[in-house]
């Protein structure tokens, strides 16, 4: 759109946008003809677009503008030829009067020094008759070359002493806010009267709308109306007659508000390279000159030899040089403030590095006679840029330590390594690569594994028992290929219970001999070796175990099982017996299956009874859990009690009106919650007023309100509190008056300003979290506050959205209550969540953990009551 040159009248705006792209992102370098212009132009560079502007343009800024955009790869050139143009200078004096008839004279004048851009095309001739006052056109034709007239029908010339005009009183600065008028004023005479011309930039004024211009022959006054923060600046009122010319100047200052600017819009999300420098450039208008702050993640930044903060009366701009993505990424905030108000934007910062470590171990899914292959996880940071490949090296386990490449074009997270020598070790490694480098290696060498955990002898017979243990804590850096389980006989030797390989961590030992005596060890074997051996002892004795129920400690000790309305919860319950009970659950006559609102989990040695969508009121009560075999039959009872924010007061009732207060008298809940009332809330509103006012907090069931208008109409209500959040409102009061109050005169927006508004704070905090795979999860918090905040969920410190997967979370906001639910658990659901409240008075939050529960490790085993 440049190739024909960019025209623009003086005084107006150079804006040269050019796109650009390039990898890496190229710099941009502006000159004017061979020449720096950064003093002169604001320029502004992003990855796609370089911008160079200039506000009042001059005719001097005429000239070729040079671009060069650089980078490693290659180099850039574009010129731009730029043209300002504009009215004329005056024409050169002096004026020459020759020729004099009785009906003509004939004039002669130079041309004008600056042509303003543009060719003459042709001169105005202006006649005065004295001692009139007005001026009038000439009509008559003139030769622009050569400058002369011949002026006809002049009934007479006259001749008489003239002053060039003088000045009285000098322009004077003016001050008015953004929109109001605002006038200057100044007092020039001469002889004879001069015209008066008014001028910004070099531009004559007309008048209209914006500009209104009054003169009297000695005093004139400018007066400008604008809502334009532009409008602001020097303003000339020009004097000139027929023996000359003068000027005074003065400025007008618009106050107001600071704000950014909306000509020159801010991005959302800034993205540059590690070690390159941080620019962020901002453009506001405000006066007087705003206080500016910079705060990166809320903390206030101070110039250093990295930081710089360069602030002037348009604009203010940020530097960081060599800036880190750990230090430097984050949520910047720049806060602009004056007399008038305040104004702020966050701009969020992203910085592009290398990726980090792969996450380990590095673990060998499979060895072969001469290739291995390998996994591994994708670093926990991508350095801001998607992965592209994975480096997989190795080292022979040898006096040398040269490592050598594998392949450095890996796409996933496992990697076939061929061409390894039989009966050798190695080493491996593994670094992450995105467009910005390579990361620091991954290396795990070879170990053997730990050894199996809690090795556990349960659901014996007379000839049989079962052996469970838990893997080990650390497998050495590959997969347990299997488990080598032996017995030993009193003092016989040990053999192998099975010549099959034992792949899961629980067996069941067959062929044994009643009344005998055994011993169990395990081992576990990995592609590394082979792990010490982990013994446990147990005399079978078979034995008739009635059915029995054993509450837990926990349990035991409480008259009733606590829990919060929504919260899910699990009754867990151990049990013994053999052969093994039946287990059944009741609450009142009522048998309770797995369905939607219950979930009935038995195994051989517990059972649990949970909430998988929440309990709610109806859900408290006494739970009687049964445990029946042939040999005896054993139940508990367990009492569960939910908790839930108090129910709204009743019979709220007024009494004692006065010309200033009234008295309010109220019941307690019928409901309180599961957990006392700890004070009440007292509010009113005015019958003509749409909001309610908080008035004040009472611990008992009475109170007086004060300070009330008189001969003023209002209603009433109470909000209960307890630890777990405010009720709804009680009912409001009957539309109540008070009496007529003639000693006070103050305007109802006194009454209905008095919010009593604080930031949010958490009554009842989140709580950590253990879920089994597949079920649903429910966190909860409650926050007593005014005005509601805004609540924001977070997992990993990664805010948590609706539409991420609207079958994945469930937000639920009810009377103070905030829940997240978390559907179907996986694996890559643990964590840690975070709840943020915020509103316009501050902000608080809370953080819990969740933690998976496999099915396969869930209870504890019991045998023989223990």
């Amino acid at each position: 759109k440049y190739k024909d040159g960019f025209v623009v009248r003086r005084g107006g705006v150079i804006r040269l946008s050019i796109p650009i792209r390039g990898k890496p992102i190229p710099t941009c370098m502006w000159t004017k003809e061979g020449h720096d212009i950064s003093r002169r132009a604001m320029i502004a560079s992003s990855e796609d677009l370089t911008e160079l502007v200039i506000k009042e343009a001059q005719r001097n800024d005429t000239g070729v503008y040079n671009l060069v955009l650089q980078n490693k790869c290659g180099k850039k050139f574009v010129s731009i030829n730029v043209k300002v143009i504009g009215p004329p200078d005056p024409p050169q004096g002096p004026l020459q009067i020759n020729d004099i008839q009785a009906c003509s004279v004939r004039l002669t004048w130079k041309a004008p020094i600056d042509d303003g851009g543009s060719d003459i095309h042709s001169y105005i001739v202006e006649r005065r008759e004295i001692p009139n006052l007005a001026w009038y056109t000439v009509d008559s034709k003139f030769d622009i070359y050569s400058g002369q007239g011949l002026i006809s029908y002049i009934s007479c010339v006259l001749f008489t002493v003239v002053h060039k005009p003088s000045i009285i009183k000098e322009m004077e600065d003016a001050t008015t806010k953004l929109g109001q008028p605002g006038t200057l004023k100044c007092q020039i005479t001469g002889r004879p009267l001069p015209v008066i011309k008014w001028y910004r930039h070099g531009k004559e004024l007309l008048q209209g709308k914006k500009y209104e211009m009054n003169s009297d022959g000695r005093n004139h006054s400018l007066t400008i109306t604008s809502n334009q923060q532009d409008d602001e600046g020097v303003y000339t009122c020009k004097a000139i007659n027929e023996a000359g010319e003068t000027e005074t100047s003065g400025s007008l200052i618009f106050e107001a508000a600071p704000m950014l600017s909306p000509e020159y819009p801010l991005k959302e999300i800034y993205h540059i390279v590690c070690g390159a420098s941080l620019r962020l450039h901002v453009m506001y208008i405000g006066r007087p000159e705003p206080k500016i702050t910079w705060l990166h993640n809320n903390v206030p930044l101070q110039p250093t030899e990295n930081v710089i903060i360069e602030n002037t009366k348009h604009y203010t701009h940020l530097i960081i040089k060599n800036a880190q993505r750990e230090t430097n990424t984050g949520k910047y905030k720049v806060q602009l403030s004056n007399t008038f108000g305040t104004a702020e934007k966050l701009l969020h910062v992203e910085i592009q590095d290398k990726p980090g470590t792969p996450e380990g171990p590095i673990i060998v899914e499979a060895l072969l006679k001469n290739s291995v292959i390998i996994s591994w996880k994708p670093p926990a940071d991508d350095g801001g840029a998607m992965i592209t490949n994975y480096i997989v090296e190795k080292c022979e386990d040898t006096s040398s330590e040269e490592w050598n490449l594998v392949s450095s074009s890996v796409s996933g997270t496992s990697c076939r390594i061929p061409n390894l020598n039989e009966g050798a070790g190695y080493y491996f490694r593994v670094s992450a690569q995105n467009q910005y480098g390579v990361s620091d290696p991954l290396q795990i060498p070879s170990v053997k594994p730990g050894n199996p955990q809690n090795l556990v002898v349960s659901g014996v017979t007379k000839d049989s028992c079962i052996v469970s243990w838990i893997p080990p804590l650390n497998d050495g850096g590959s997969k347990i290929k299997n488990y080598c389980l032996e017995k030993c006989e009193k003092e016989n030797e040990w053999i192998s219970v099975t010549t099959d390989e034992i792949h899961q961590t629980v067996y069941t030992v067959n062929g044994l001999v009643e009344n005998s005596e055994y011993k169990f060890r395990v081992k576990c074997d990995s592609l590394w070796g082979e792990s010490d051996y982990i013994i446990d002892k147990f005399i079978l004795l078979f034995s008739i175990v009635p059915a029995k129920i054993h509450l837990p400690k926990h349990i035991q000790n409480k008259e009733s099982i606590p829990a919060l309305r929504g919260e899910v919860i699990s009754i867990k319950i151990p049990f013994s017996g053999k052969p093994d009970p039946v287990i059944t659950w009741q609450k009142g006559q009522d048998l309770i299956d797995s369905n939607g609102n219950y979930q009935v989990i038995v195994t051989r040695s517990f059972t649990s009874l949970i909430f998988p969508n929440g309990v709610e009121r109806k859900d408290a009560g006494f739970y009687v859990v049964c445990a029946k075999n042939r040999f005896g039959i054993d139940q508990q009872t367990v009492e569960l009690y939910v908790a839930d924010v108090p129910d709204p007061p009743r019979g709220l009732k007024v009494s004692d009106v006065s010309r200033d207060s009234v008295t309010l008298n109220w019941c307690a809940p019928a409901n309180d919650g599961g957990s006392k009332v700890t004070n009440y809330i007292v509010e009113k509103c005015a019958t003509t007023a749409e909001r309610w006012i908080r008035v004040a907090q009472a611990r008992d069931t009475h109170y007086t309100v004060v300070n009330l208008f008189g001969k003023t109409s209002y209603q009433f209500r109470v909000i209960s509190e307890n630890k777990f959040g405010q009720s709804e409102p009680s009912e409001p009061t009957d539309p109540v008056v008070t009496k007529e109050d003639k000693s006070r005169a103050l305007s109802y927006d006194e009454e209905v300003d008095d919010t009593g508004e604080r930031p949010p704070e958490f009554t009842l905090p989140l709580y950590n979290r253990a879920a089994y795979v597949g079920e649903d999860v429910r966190f909860a918090v409650t926050i007593t506050v005014h005005p509601e905040p805004r609540v924001t969920w977070l997992k990993s410190g990664q805010k948590i959205l609706p539409g991420d997967n609207d079958r994945k979370y469930t937000f639920i906001n009810d009377k103070g209550l905030y829940q997240l639910i978390i559907h179907n658990v996986q694996t890559e659901d643990d964590g840690e969540y975070t709840v943020l409240a915020r509103n316009k008075f501050g902000d608080d939050s809370c953080k819990a953990l969740l933690s998976r529960v496999s099915m396969k490790l869930l209870g504890v085993l019991y045998c023989n009551g223990e």
